[in-house]
């Protein structure tokens, strides 16, 4: 696996040591500002010609793969690579080089086409940025060349190849065959399974034969052809006119097998020139695009001078990079677009520019003012237009606190480059100004001065409505009592809020009000503050605060609330007059709507100055959590209505075609009612805005009826107070419904979810056979099946998943549109057989009024089951329901098959709330057809069925016989088993005959058919869970040892085994060893000597069964030991395995040792817990139940991602 976002790079140790004469050089001899930016670029062809002869980097001899992200040095085993940081000494360039106004005498270079200036004395280095140099914020990746900035090998690369151990032949497959033109005999060949010092000896075709055998094989190997000199350097010509040439040669992307890229980079002496020349050959048959960083980098990521090139002119009519991180294309003939590479000869070159003369023109500084509240950090100010194009030019800030007397700036960051920033406003106006100097003539320029002062004081009316997406001008974001920088423990002003809050629930785009993300971290955080400017109330009469707010605290991002049962977190409004602050609102409840506020503020507020804080308590219990985001829009000062706006309004019911609404009474009930006005369109009513019968409605009391609407759409309803004589209130916040059901949409499906509902009874069945739908989820409430009132009825749902399903049906018996948790009519879950049929009964209430009612069928792979899901691994299917009335004969219930065995099972029922006088007819056949006729008699309620079928799905149907007449037939299925292999038990365990390898006597067993053993002496240590198991058994060799593995069979869908191994005999078993997944894969191997308590002679048995309870299939089992043969095989395993799963509130983690932190995720994405030194055991006691990602971060670099259920 390649590496992570951090990737480090590896460094080499060149093996001639370059001495420079006289002086240390690469020291900050010039202190002029300096910035590559100035350099100018130009390009032109040549002829690319490879250096000979060169400083060689040199792959370690005992190094078994090939160069990734290295970083090469002048330091011990430097020429080798590496990619742990250090200080060490840098290359020789042989002159004195002038890069960026600093003179340097040596650099470092990176296997991902990048070189570094630095002195060759010894300094800190740890990367070169990696496969992105230029906008790398690694500290170490500064004063940069980068030629082809990607994630290159270093060498050539087969990503897919095949190895037989004991054999020299290694043959390419897959995209890795067009590497084969490439590979050179005395080549060296690296990778697993390949000797240390194996070269290329002879190449045919696809087939490369190396000059040693492989150790083990491999269907999946990979393999690095590396030559003496794939990365070298070069110092040429005579002293004031000598060249660097850094050279990469023969390398290749690492994800681009058939690449052959050769490039390099030259430093010229006296000019300072950097050229940059190709000789580069994309994959034909790899179809991955790659984007290459080019260009120059300073002492900053701000100072950069790159190429940007995209199409097929990239790279011969690149143009300046607008940014950093700007690349050129680059991708072969089989990629999208075609082969985009440079051409042959091409060359990049970059001058330096001249030295600066005379006075410099200072140019200008931006922001030209700033108004602030005390405390607040200005923004950054920014000079431009100065004199470009030269060198030689410093600069340096300058503050002033009456624009007249100036001193060098005290505080902030920046002071003497083109970015200031100010340290935090204290409260007095203050100046500033930027000083530019030309160092070679001494002259200074200085900018116009900028000035950065109070905000004044806001008159009345004040509104503010948060649509800018940012903090508002002399508004104050803070949280005085922690030092979290996390953007979660401050206001936002863009983004969207999450789960109950979220857009489907609150109706408002991101970036039109201020919130309050509940995500961590919330333990102790109390004091999310956010401050209004200074507000003169001179004016007002009677001053009054308004505000809207939005908390509907739920676990739920569905439109139905799913309670949460942490704590609330809480919304605190204080007003401040300059004699402390004093709270006018606090609220912890919720709404699933907007709710606006109106607080008439004290007489003695009249004419004051004022602040008010709005402060949000994240912690205000003792268990927070992160579903409880809090929203805050429309603050308003302004004078006291005399029409008050009515509060809290709330959608009570919804139909097809109407909607009823309810909202609170304003404190003075307006006179003549109210005014509703409803839209298809979220656009607020304004003053001129003409209500008619086609929009609006009146009523006279707290409630209104919308009419006459169109069935499968969105509304929203605002309402407002009319207090007669034209005089109404402001309009209240929106609101929303839609006058059909909630579409659930899960993003993913295990399988093809539900594949078949069946349900009704004659005359109107349904049968529906479906496929995975789009959004997972089938509206087929075409479909109508007959159900009587107050009898219980059969709902069969087919899954194709492989996983079990919680499932849920709901019917709406009040038809409001609204699928409530006392619709659920049945409540349970699938097995994890694919296909599985779930055989669900429900009832329909006996008073429910004859008639047609919408029916959801929902499934999730993790519940609770919702009717609105929108998370992962859910599907769901709507149908109707018709209502009849109850039969007279009724039919039997909750359907059963049990004692299933290979050639029998047991049926069972029960009986009606009114058993039938004659009994019952079953019916069971190999076809999912219903009878037509009878079926036979009996009047118990279970049958035993014999002379069945092995490995066969049964269908079986039960009717009541009253007599007169039958009821409606009921059904059921099931699988019978397979038949049992004759190893099944102990006591059939079959011989293996020891071999000298495993590939010498090899057995293929079967997990079909077979039963858990019920001798309970089989115990075993590693590994609790155990499924169906078959038995072996070996006798001893005289070494007094022998290993025991498992492998694949082919075809098979048995990927994991595990194994015990005992001493004694049947029914009295003695463990001696036990192996989950120490073989190929997640199969087993366990090697036994004489410490582990057996002898030569002694009979070993054996039970092997298959991890999982499904994916039953063949596998292969062998026993030998190395002593019988020369030859030795060598196994290889890397992975790690969790249990129990599901667990209650300890998850082991079966081998810690390769992992160095683990993270625990939920669905939601989030990170829940996190162990930086991880134990075996993970104390998870405090999450609640359902689903997680176990993320474990090795050692290595690579990551493993398990699912756990926590029960």
């Amino acid at each position: 696996m390649k590496k992570l976002s951090f990737v480090k790079e590896k460094l080499k140790r060149n093996s001639r040591i370059l001495f420079l004469s006289g002086f240390l050089l690469a020291s900050f001899t010039s202190l002029k500002a300096q910035f590559v930016s100035n350099y100018s670029f130009s390009q032109s062809s040549g002829t690319y010609i490879p250096i000979t002869g060169g400083n060689n980097m040199v792959l370690s001899p005992t190094a078994t793969a090939g160069w990734d992200s290295e970083f090469f040095h002048n330091g011990a085993n430097g020429t080798n690579g590496t990619t742990s940081a250090g200080s060490f000494a840098a290359f020789p360039i042989g002159f004195n080089f002038n890069y960026n106004g600093i003179v340097y005498d040596g650099f470092y270079m990176s296997t991902d086409g990048a070189l570094r200036l630095a002195s060759t004395t010894p300094s800190a280095i740890g990367s070169l940025g990696a496969s992105v140099p230029i906008s790398s914020t690694t500290s170490t990746a500064i004063n940069l060349i980068s030629a082809f900035g990607a994630d290159l090998s270093g060498s050539l690369r087969a990503a897919s190849a095949t190895r037989t151990s004991g054999s020299p032949t290694f043959t390419l497959t897959g995209t890795s065959t067009v590497l084969a033109p490439n590979v050179a005999v005395g080549m060296r060949i690296l990778g697993s399974g390949i000797p240390a010092g194996a070269t290329v000896t002879a190449i045919s075709g696809n087939n490369i034969t190396m000059s040693a055998n492989a150790t083990s094989s491999s269907t999946f190997a990979t393999a690095f052809f590396v030559e003496p000199d794939n990365i070298s350097y070069q110092t040429s010509g005579t002293p004031g006119s000598q060249v660097l040439t850094v050279q990469w040669k023969n390398v290749q992307r690492w994800s681009g097998s058939g690449d052959k890229l050769n490039f390099q980079i030259k430093l010229y002496e006296g000019t300072n020139v950097i050229e940059v020349i190709y000789d580069a050959i994309a994959s034909t048959q790899v179809t991955t695009a790659s984007a290459v960083q080019v260009g120059l980098k300073g002492a900053s990521n701000t100072d950069f001078n790159n190429r940007l090139g995209t199409g097929v002119t990239a790279w011969s009519a690149s143009t300046s990079g607008t940014a950093n991180n700007s690349t050129i294309a680059f991708q072969g003939t089989a990629a999208t677009g075609g082969e985009i590479v440079p051409a042959s000869g091409l060359k990049f070159i970059w001058t330096p520019p001249m030295a600066c003369t005379g006075a410099p023109i200072a140019g200008a500084v931006s922001p030209a003012s700033q108004s602030l509240m005390p405390g607040q950090t200005p923004a950054n100010l920014v000079l431009s237009g100065f004199s470009s194009g030269v060198a030689g030019l410093t600069f340096q800030w300058e503050q002033s606190s009456d624009n007249n007397t100036w001193s060098n700036v005290v505080g902030g960051t920046g002071a003497t480059t083109t970015t200031y920033t100010p340290p935090a406003y204290t409260g007095t106006a203050i100046y500033y100004r930027c000083k530019v100097t030309c160092t070679n003539s001494s002259t200074d320029s200085f900018t116009t001065s900028v000035l950065i002062g109070s905000c004044a004081a806001v008159s009345v009316p004040f509104s503010e409505t948060f649509s800018g997406g940012v903090l508002p001008s002399c508004w104050v974001s803070q949280n005085p009592t922690s030092t979290d920088t996390s953007a979660n423990v401050r206001w936002k002003f863009t983004g969207n809020a999450d789960y109950g809050a979220n857009l489907a629930n609150n109706g408002r785009a991101s970036g039109t009000y201020a919130w309050v993300d509940a995500s961590s971290p919330y333990a102790g955080i109390k004091n999310v503050e956010l401050l209004t400017p200074q507000i003169n109330l001179t004016g007002l009469a009677a001053p009054y605060v308004s505000f809207e707010w939005f908390k509907n605290h739920s676990t739920s991002t569905s439109t139905t609330v799913s309670p949460s049962t942490y704590d609330d977190n809480k919304l605190t409004v204080d007003i401040n007059d300059g004699n402390g602050w004093v709270t006018i609102f606090t609220n912890t409840t919720n709404a699933q709507a907007w709710r606006t506020e109106g607080i008439a503020l004290a007489s003695s507020y009249i004419g004051a100055t004022v602040q008010l804080r709005f402060t949000v308590d994240k912690n205000v219990g003792t268990n927070p959590y992160f579903y409880d985001d809090i929203l805050l829009d429309n603050v308003e000062v302004k004078e006291a209505p005399v029409c008050f706006v009515p509060q809290n309004p709330t959608i009570v019911s919804v139909t097809s075609s109407s909607a009823n609404i309810s909202w609170t009474a304003p404190s003075t009930a307006p006179s003549n009612g109210y005014q509703v006005y409803y839209s298809a369109i979220n656009t607020a009513p304004t003053a001129t805005t003409v209500l008619d019968a086609t929009n609006s409605v009146t009523s006279t009391t707290n409630t209104a009826t919308i009419s006459g609407l169109t069935a499968n759409t969105t509304y929203y309803v605002w309402v407002r107070s009319n207090c007669g004589s034209g005089s109404t209130s402001s309009w209240s916040s929106s609101l929303n419904f839609y006058t059909g059901y909630c579409t659930p949409a899960p993003s993913s499906v295990d399988g093809n979810g539900i594949t078949n509902v069946t349900f009704g009874n004659s005359p109107n069945v349904v049968n529906n056979t479906t496929v995975a739908e789009t959004g997972n989820y089938g509206n087929y409430s075409t479909m109508i099946g007959d159900l009587p009132a107050g009898v219980t009825s059969q709902v069969s749902v087919t899954y194709e998943t492989g996983y079990t399903y919680d499932t849920k049906i709901w019917v709406d018996l009040n038809n409001n549109l609204v699928f409530e948790d006392a619709e659920a009519l049945y409540t349970g879950t699938s097995t994890s057989t694919n296909p599985t049929t779930l055989a669900a009964s429900i009832t329909i209430p006996a008073s429910t009024p004859l008639g047609t009612y919408r029916m959801r069928v929902g499934g999730q792979d993790v519940g609770p089951v919702t009717p609105c899901y929108n998370g992962t691994y859910g599907t769901f299917e709507d149908y109707t329901v018709n209502v009849t009335v109850a039969p007279s004969c009724l039919p039997p219930s909750g359907l059963a098959s049990s004692s299933v065995a290979s050639t029998g099972a047991t049926i069972s029922w029960t009986a009606p709330s009114v058993a039938p006088a004659n009994g019952y007819e079953y019916v069971y056949s190999t076809t999912n057809t219903a009878p037509t006729g009878s079926g036979t008699s009996t009047t118990a309620t279970s049958v035993p069925l014999s002379t069945l079928s092995p490995s066969t799905t049964y269908y079986y149907w039960v009717r009541s016989n009253c007599g007169g007449s039958t009821s409606t037939w009921v059904s059921g299925s099931f699988t019978t088993l397979a038949t049992p292999p004759a190893n099944d038990d102990c006591s059939g365990a079959v011989l293996l005959t020891p071999g000298a390898t495993f590939a010498q006597n090899p057995v293929t067993g079967t997990t079909i058919g077979a039963t858990l053993t019920n001798d309970t002496t089989a115990t075993t240590a590693c590994q609790l869970t155990r499924f169906a198991d078959t038995w072996y058994s070996v006798v001893v060799p005289a070494s007094g040892s022998i290993t025991i593995e498992t492998k694949s069979a082919t075809g098979s869908a048995v990927t994991d085994t595990v194994l015990g191994v005992y001493t004694g005999s049947c029914g009295a078993l003695t463990s001696v060893g036990c192996n989950d997944d120490d073989g190929d894969g997640n199969f087993s191997m366990l090697s036994l000597t004489s410490a582990n308590g057996i002898t030569p002679g002694q009979t070993l048995l054996i039970g092997v069964w298959n991890y999982s309870s499904t994916n039953n299939g063949a596998f292969q089992v062998s026993a030998y030991d190395a002593s019988l043969s020369t030859s030795e095989a060598v196994i290889t395993k890397n992975e790690v395995k969790a249990y129990p799963n599901p667990f209650s509130d300890v998850l082991n983690i079966s081998d810690i040792k390769n992992v160095k932190s683990i993270s625990v995720i939920d669905l939601a994405g989030r990170v829940v817990k996190s162990f930086d030194k991880p134990s075996n055991t993970l104390q998870l006691s405090e999450l609640n139940s359902g689903m997680y990602l176990v993320v474990l971060n090795m050692n290595d670099g690579t990551k493993q991602t398990l699912k756990a259920i926590k029960k």
